[in-house]
């Protein structure tokens, strides 16, 4: 039996140059489980083969996010995964990064490696990630943005064959994912992938490469995951530091929380005040008067969540999967407790001058 996985996108690639036909009795229906029944031509006659999605998880994540005394901002995040979810939570990833923190160089993989080289490149891709046992760790270029990093979290179900417990299980929760970086956070989306059978695929060549279901298909392995918003390093921090680039900055990410459904525009407006106020401030050496400004920043998002520091608080973060909806009309609070550490990180930053 091929992969399925494996197939898909060279079926894709050359469905791109040819007339896409719909043969008569393709189909792909989703069933009473959540799982995909495709039908389709082959070239002879028509087959069929069920796949089964990796989204049937129920996941939520805890993201903490602390400076430390050597000016490292560490990042740990917590995964639960509901009682009723179907399958485990065995893959794990953030994109969209700017820098993470390690103390040796890291060395991408590349063709004509020797096996020295490539264990090399795979030691120096895992130092920076913290992970849980059983779990392996990998940071490298997102693919969706070659100036940016991507950090991935995998569990190897065929390291642990005899492994009861894979994943995080439904029911469960799993502490210990992270790294540390340099740079401030902002809200990304983590991608999380359920545990799903191995031997998935056809057991021919698949849908012949002109069927009208291979763009279905996939679509279908690209939304293949489930997403929550995280914390996450975004933000670079200039060098050396300049409050007001640092606060120009925090306010520029801050209306990509607009579209995101986490920041209402008007309190935005309320916000950009108070920071473009702070922010000039800080370019003409009115320390005081922007330290005030930033207090004033502090206090509307005390005003959105009295309870802001509380960092046990975490179902209006993140149960919403294509975004967490804030219920105060004004900020979520995954957004207001990012932007809360921004501003004192900016406070203790002067205040170390």
């Amino acid at each position: 039996m091929k992969s399925k996985f494996a197939i898909l996108f060279a079926l894709f690639l050359s469905s791109q140059t040819s007339t896409l036909l719909a043969y008569p009795g393709e189909s792909i229906v989703l069933d009473t489980n959540g799982d995909y029944i495709i039908t389709y031509w082959n070239g002879t006659s028509i087959k069929q083969t069920r796949h089964i999605p990796a989204t049937k998880i129920e996941p939520t994540v805890k993201s903490v996010f602390k400076l430390d005394d050597g000016g490292l901002i560490t990042y740990r995040y917590t995964v639960s995964n509901a009682q009723n979810a179907k399958q485990s939570i065995v893959t794990i990833g953030l994109g969209g990064l700017t820098r993470i923190f390690s103390n040796q160089p890291m060395i991408l993989p590349s063709s004509g490696m020797t096996v020295e080289a490539a264990v090399a490149a795979a030691q120096s891709l895992s130092a920076p990630i913290v992970k849980p046992d059983k779990w392996n760790g990998r940071v490298g270029r997102d693919p969706k943005n070659d100036s940016a990093t991507q950090v991935s979290w995998l569990f190897f179900t065929d390291v642990h064959p005899n492994e009861m417990l894979i994943g995080v299980m439904p029911g469960s929760k799993q502490q210990s994912f992270g790294f540390a970086g340099l740079d401030l956070p902002s809200i990304s989306n983590m991608r999380m992938r359920g545990n799903t059978p191995i031997q998935q695929g056809y057991e021919d060549e698949g849908p012949v490469p002109d069927s009208a279901i291979i763009s279905q298909l996939d679509q279908i392995e690209r939304n293949n995951f489930v997403l929550l918003n995280a914390a996450a390093p975004m933000i670079a921090v200039p060098s050396p530091f300049d409050a007001a680039v640092t606060l120009e900055r925090i306010q520029a990410n801050t209306h990509t929380w607009i579209g995101m459904k986490l920041l209402d525009a008007t309190f935005s407006s309320q916000l950009d005040r108070s920071l473009t106020a702070a922010a000039n401030a800080y370019r003409h050496n009115q320390n005081k008067a922007g330290k005030e400004h930033l207090q004033a920043v502090r206090l509307l998002l005390k005003k959105a969540y009295a309870d802001l520091e509380n960092e046990d608080i975490v179902d209006e973060e993140t149960r919403n999967n294509q975004g967490a909806q804030f219920k105060n009309g004004m900020i979520a609070r995954l957004a207001a407790r990012v932007l809360d550490f921004n501003v004192k990180y900016v406070l203790k930053r002067l205040d170390e001058k």
